[in-house]
């Protein structure tokens, strides 16, 4: 009677009990068909058919899912049909996690912050560092593909490709699989004459890096915090004071207190050529603010 309280629960269960108990023999003649037609009325409710058509809206691969799911408990036991979706959905699961979404980066016209350049196609790529991020974890059942796309981006670049930097931000953990795979491309990277940097590698990443011995391949001071510290170290070993000056004139704040940063920890031959860009940028920032005067 679309009674919806406490109490209507309770009332509905209370008459179940006492039919059960004593009225069974007067649903014994009933024909199969009408106690069908009783469980086809009761479940009806639960099938939510708008929930369907907001699926198949949004994402194809949850309907499919869900449709799998209602024809299991249509087909089978219950306990069957429940264990034929949890196998399937995570089946699926680790099917999408095994394939390599990778995005080319490029940083953000007037900040530091870099995105994919397929989406943001004004974004500004740096000549011979070709900067990549790993849209899912990497982790056994996606490292070898992963290296295939990286190498692939290598070879279909216009230009040659002098450095490559890896942005690990949404790796969150990292297996043995992973981690020979990093130093696996770091020497195949290192055999073509191309610098590998990784970004964004958090501890339980490194840690692994460490415990798998991947960080023999992969040098210590090539692994920094921020992206834009990778950057800013390419471009002062490449000398390439046209795109250095690009990013001091837009970001020359920000870039002048990441470098001061960095600096204690950079490589002693490194440290003269940053200390340099850093007086470039205190330049810059008097002859900024003498014009807004």
């Amino acid at each position: 009677a679309g009674a919806h309280s406490q109490m209507s629960g309770i009332l509905a269960a209370g008459v179940t009990v006492l039919v059960a108990l004593f009225f069974t023999p007067l649903f014994h003649a009933l024909p199969e068909a009408v106690l069908g037609a009783i469980v086809i009325v009761a479940v009806s409710g639960m099938v939510k058919v708008p929930k369907l058509r907001y699926l198949y809206r949004v994402r194809r691969a949850d309907f499919v899912l869900a449709v799998v799911a209602l024809l299991a408990v249509l087909t089978f036991e219950t306990l069957q049909a429940l264990l034929i979706a949890v196998v399937v959905s995570l089946f699926a699961l680790v099917w999408r996690a095994s394939q390599p979404r990778l995005a080319v980066l490029g940083r953000v016209p007037g900040r530091l912050d870099f995105s994919d350049i397929r989406r943001y196609p004004e974004n500004k790529t740096l000549p011979g560092l070709l900067m990549v991020r790993p849209l899912n974890g990497l982790f056994f059942a996606n490292a070898a593909g992963f290296r295939e796309a990286i190498v692939a981006e290598i070879t279909s670049s216009a230009e040659p490709v002098k450095a490559v930097l890896l942005d690990l931000g949404a790796t969150t953990d990292l297996d043995v699989p992973g981690a020979d795979m990093l130093a696996e491309l770091a020497e195949e990277l290192r055999d073509r004459n191309v610098r590998f940097m990784l970004a964004r590698v958090i501890t339980p990443v490194r840690q692994m890096l460490d415990l798998a011995g991947a960080m023999q391949a992969i040098k210590s001071e090539d692994v920094f915090v921020r992206p834009i510290e990778a950057v800013v170290d390419y471009l002062s070993s490449q000398y390439d004071d046209a795109s250095l000056q690009e990013l001091m004139r837009s970001n020359a704040n920000s870039m002048r207190s990441l470098l001061q940063a960095s600096l204690a920890s950079a490589p002693a031959e490194r440290r003269a050529a940053l200390t340099a860009i850093m007086d470039r940028f205190d330049v810059l920032i008097q002859e900024s603010e003498s014009d807004r005067r």
